[in-house]
């Protein structure tokens, strides 16, 4: 069971670049994210789920919704009728698998120049198997390649359900009616825009038993509201274009949904355009709302908790793989080493009270942009600074000695001179300049000494931890 296709000379010239141009990343990747995380909300007040997509480049917040309206770009009673057939079979449930296929209708469109009047262009199911690198099952004597048939009804009913959606800018109010008495108010009329988020035309459908499982070719455009942030003018510099890349789409989208999270998040995190020119290096929490691991969506289970080593070996090993891929030039802890303690690491409970607390130094690829060189010494400077928080609070627990070069970093990351220091410690600065120079100082302190030092260190280190 084959299709042939016009895109296939198309996709394999994308697919021979390891980043795709794209010009509004930060849109797609939220509604990208939207799809492939199901993030839509129900509520009581609101017929239908959906998601609210802000567009920070615009100004503006778009509502994603699964309210299933016939997408075709021409209203026909019997194309409306299947449709709604073709619905009544499909499940909403959105992955993964769904937010590759968005990724990919949209990049074939804004890179195929063999549009109709419409603006559409032809795509087939072979078209996403081939973009996302499935693996044939044979090929045809001219190297069609011919793919399994689960693969190609999967493929469909993702397809499907992308179809099902729709985007709007939200509601508008349009007149308020009041009480001219009372000032009470009495009516309000809202106008709400709706677009499908993609409109088809003339179709293929796939049937088995008289039942339509999905769209086996089809001829697609972006609404409205989605084309705009596609569009690349002829004269746009390509320069101030973002990469989305390749990579994200090779991984699987069960087995490797970690790799495909943090992939895209990173080429969020590393925006192509003239700003980011000033900025060479990042440091990404583990934890927290905006950590890696909210990021990839990687819970700790209480399987996790209990066995925390793999755990670790499990984030390790997404970091590595991403390293290997080339979609990271190389990663290392926010430590003085890079690395993180053995020691600490066989304490207890050293999952929340060490691990989690710790950043991660990432940098891109090096040939992701040629103003991104990243030298060797800016990464090491970053990671002593990154170090200080992490250190200080091993200090206060007393699991290591206050150390001429911790309290150096302390100072520096403060911007105190040894004067300052002694005043905010309330430790002489005599005692200051030993602590400055001597190893032992510290563990021959006196105890109130050893005290009000422990206690304005305690006191600083949130600061330290920004």
């Amino acid at each position: 069971m084959a299709i042939r296709s016009n895109n296939k000379v198309l996709i394999e010239d994308i697919l021979s670049e390891e980043f795709i141009l794209d010009k509004n990343y930060v849109f797609n990747y939220r509604i990208q994210e939207a799809i492939a995380r199901d993030n839509f909300q129900e509520s009581e007040v609101y017929p239908y789920p959906q998601s609210k997509i802000e567009n920070p480049e615009e100004g503006m917040v778009s509502l994603v919704e699964k309210r299933k309206l016939t997408p075709f770009i021409k209203k026909e009673e019997s194309k409306s009728i299947e449709w709604n057939l073709l619905m009544s079979k499909t499940i909403m449930d959105l992955d993964e698998y769904t937010g590759d296929v968005f990724d990919v209708v949209r990049v074939l469109w804004t890179e195929q120049k063999q549009k109709d009047s419409s603006g559409m262009i032809s795509l087939t199911v072979d078209d996403i198997l081939q973009f996302r690198q499935e693996s044939p099952h044979k090929h045809l004597a001219d190297g069609t390649p011919v793919y399994h048939k689960q693969k190609r009804i999967k493929a469909m009913q993702e397809l499907t359900k992308l179809f099902s959606l729709t985007l709007s800018l939200g509601r508008k109010v349009e007149d308020v009616e009041v009480d001219p008495k009372t000032g009470v108010v009495l009516n309000i009329s809202e106008t709400e825009e709706v677009k499908s988020l993609f409109y088809i035309g003339d179709y293929k459908m796939y049937y088995e038993n008289d039942e339509p499982l999905g769209f086996e070719q089809v001829y697609v455009r972006p609404g409205n509201i989605l084309m705009e942030n596609l569009l690349l003018e002829e004269e746009e510099d390509k320069s101030n274009m973002r990469l989305m890349s390749q990579q994200a789409l090779k991984y699987h989208f069960k087995h490797q949904v970690y790799h495909k999270r943090l992939t895209r998040y990173l080429n969020l995190a590393w925006d192509l355009n003239k700003k980011l020119k000033q900025i060479s290096l990042y440091s990404y929490p583990i934890s927290g709302e905006k950590g890696l691991l909210s990021v990839m969506g990687l819970e700790i289970t209480d399987n996790r908790k209990k066995k925390p080593s793999v755990f670790l070996e499990e984030f390790t090993r997404i970091l590595e793989d991403l390293r290997e891929d080339g979609v990271i030039g190389s990663w290392r802890y926010g430590t003085p080493d890079g690395e993180l303690d053995p020691e600490l690491l066989n304490k207890r409970g050293w999952l929340f009270d060490y691990f989690l607390k710790q950043r991660v130094i990432i940098t891109p690829p090096k040939n992701i942009a040629p103003f991104f060189k990243v030298e060797e010494e800016e990464v090491q400077a970053l990671q002593s600074y990154l170090s200080v928080a992490s250190e200080v609070e091993s200090v206060i627990k007393g699991d290591i000695p206050l150390t001429p070069r911790i309290l150096a970093n302390v100072k520096d990351k403060l911007d105190l001179s040894d004067r300052q220091l002694a005043k905010v410690s309330k430790v002489s600065q005599p005692t200051i300049s030993r602590l400055m120079t001597d190893e032992s100082t510290f563990m021959k302190l006196r105890k109130n000494t050893k005290e009000r030092l422990l206690e304005w260190l305690s006191s600083v280190l949130p600061v330290l931890e920004k």
